[in-house]
């Protein structure tokens, strides 16, 4: 398979086409199918509430949750990284353990 990473020709196709390429459809589509496999929940949930009015209450407070907790990790992250922080707060965070080295370096030594 080949991929082109260059967005198409036509003008409408271009808005739509994603900035960094193919490679950016290709890290989305697990958060979105993890987004929709959630859903299904909706139908169980629904049926348990001892009245179908509370339904709205129950989706209020879900988003409200959700979104207090999204709001707290964008704060601490902003609050830990300033203004180097990266898209994906994950990439900020170094992957190797220095202060582990260090120590299994000195009971080396002894």
């Amino acid at each position: 398979l080949h991929y082109h990473d260059s967005p198409p020709s036509s003008p409408l196709l271009s808005l739509l086409w994603p900035a960094d390429g193919i490679r950016s459809i290709l890290i989305a589509c697990p958060m979105v199918l993890f987004a929709f496999s959630c859903q299904v929940n909706v139908a169980a949930i629904y049926d348990e509430l001892p009245s179908k009015q509370h339904m709205k209450h129950v989706t209020r407070g879900a988003v409200a949750i959700c979104a207090a907790l999204y709001s707290t990790m964008a704060l601490i992250g902003l609050y830990d990284f300033g203004h180097t922080v990266k898209p994906n707060i994950l990439q900020n965070y170094d992957t190797h353990d220095n202060d582990n080295n260090d120590d299994d370096n000195d009971n080396d030594n002894n």
